[in-house]
């Protein structure tokens, strides 16, 4: 079962040396020389790979509808202050393998499908889909530094009230464990930077 709150908010930031995204602007000079060099590691360059508009390799299978699939295992989510925020980040991830380990269940096994289409969160035997989190609404991407295998980002999720019309946005962390992590890290920032690429090259 996913573990799940909705309380649990955190609003210290303090920057610390870990892989991050932030707003779309800044995210492309996150990415350009880890992002290459790490897929050249993997081998994961393929006949179908393209590049982005300054050179940087992105497996070709991203930028499919079908995407990658990588089998790994939901933390929880939990509710936070900010859109980003190192320390934020890094304690929620925290309090989430927390609450994971004393509820005594095991955590959910999943798919994630990883495309230029967004994240989809799949169920591992069915292959049904739980979730789809688009893009443009993921503002922030960090490992965590004291689990290789364990990740986690921020999807803000606008929620309009019917009765006044206004909107509020939601920042929801999700923390996932995969030891695929830094392939599944390097292949988000990829798609990332693809999709900024399309975007200025269509303007």
């Amino acid at each position: 079962a996913v573990v799940s709150t909705q309380s649990g908010h955190y609003g210290r930031e303090q920057p610390q040396q870990i892989s991050r995204l932030n707003s779309l602007s800044e995210r492309v000079t996150k990415v350009t020389g880890n992002t290459k060099k790490f897929i050249m590691s993997q081998k994961t360059v393929t006949p179908a790979t393209k590049k982005t508009l300054d050179g940087v390799l992105i497996d070709g299978r991203l930028t499919e509808p079908t995407g990658i699939l990588y089998k790994a295992k939901m933390i929880g989510s939990l509710s936070v202050q900010f859109h980003k925020g190192d320390k934020m980040a890094i304690d929620a991830m925290r309090d989430l393998k927390v609450m994971a380990k004393t509820s005594g269940r095991h955590k959910a096994r999943i798919f994630l499908r990883i495309s230029i289409q967004g994240i989809h969160i799949l169920e591992d035997s069915s292959m049904k889909q739980i979730d789809i989190h688009d893009l443009d609404k993921i503002s922030y991407l960090a490992e965590d530094p004291e689990e290789k295998k364990v990740f986690g980002y921020i999807y803000n999720k606008t929620i309009r009230n019917k009765d006044s019309g206004k909107t509020t946005t939601v920042h929801r962390l999700f923390a996932i464990k995969s030891p695929k992590c830094m392939l599944i890290v390097s292949n988000m920032k990829a798609v990332f930077h693809y999709m900024y690429d399309m975007r200025m090259s269509d303007n």
